[in-house]
């Protein structure tokens, strides 16, 4: 067997509940790519060991709880990941090692797919790590009205969103137009970030979670006449932009299609 021309894969803690081992190692043998896609568990202890032979990969995506850290060891950050403070890519090119952030571009696409425009909105977001500061600059950028973030630990997290308008509160309510939930809550199917909220019409629920693509607060809030939008669209988006990045190109039929498969296998 030939060893692949690319390596590449995800760091994260916990990467079990990932689809992209399934998702890109298919695209890659349907396109005819010698390439392999990794997933590989880094504790945040063992974060600075790791990057030290971060190049020997060609690029990787970074998730929970790296996606700031990890800033510290790039050489070189794109000018949005910068600005949002917060990076879920990294491309090897010429020994360096240089940081991006596709969420930004799945959080467009969800949106948009989705047909939701946030303009003049009021919307509260659970989480404050990585996705959730790419989300509030999103929803800044496209005029939301009103930005709330829902944190277990306000203190934290005004020292993590320091850098954005925004409330920060222990508890949301029912009086916003959007909840996004920018935590692994739901994951595997287990938790819901807002439990004291009555969903029903004409309010909207987001997840970022894509594994399961409806989880129990999307469920519930579906059940309640709310519009929904699935965390397994900004996958899709981020992994355009991902491959755009790493492999100058992106069949999109492809893309969709593998990522139908790794949702039935892992069902």
């Amino acid at each position: 067997m030939m060893p692949p021309d690319y390596v590449f894969g995800l760091i994260g803690h916990p990467v079990s509940h990932s689809i992209g081992q399934i998702v890109y190692n298919r695209y890659f043998q349907k396109k005819g790519l010698n390439a392999i896609y990794l997933s590989i568990d880094i504790f945040p202890e063992t974060l600075k060991y790791f990057m030290s032979y971060a190049s020997k990969m060609d690029g990787f995506n970074v998730t929970i709880p790296h996606k700031i850290s990890i800033m510290d060891y790039l050489d070189q950050i794109d000018w949005e990941a910068r600005s949002i403070g917060s990076v879920n890519l990294v491309k090897t090119e010429d020994g360096l090692l240089k940081g991006f952030n596709t969420d930004y571009y799945g959080i467009e696409y969800m949106f948009k797919k989705g047909g939701v425009d946030v303009s003049g909105k009021s919307i509260v977001v659970a989480g404050s790590g990585g996705i959730a500061r790419t989300v509030i600059h999103y929803l800044i950028k496209n005029n939301a009205k009103s930005v709330t973030v829902k944190a277990r630990d306000v203190k934290l997290a005004k020292n993590k969103l320091n850098a954005y308008d925004v409330d920060i509160k222990e508890y949301a309510n029912n009086d916003y137009d959007i909840y996004i939930n920018c935590t692994p809550l739901g994951t595997e199917a287990v938790g819901d970030p807002f439990p004291e909220v009555q969903f029903g019409k004409g309010k909207i629920a987001v997840d970022v979670v894509y594994n399961p693509p409806v989880t129990p607060f999307l469920k519930r809030a579906g059940i309640s006449g709310s519009k929904t939008l699935s965390g397994l669209d900004l996958y899709i988006g981020q992994a355009i932009k991902t491959l755009d990045i790493l492999t100058s190109g992106c069949d999109i039929d492809t893309l969709i299609n593998s990522v139908r498969v790794a949702v039935n296998e892992v069902r």
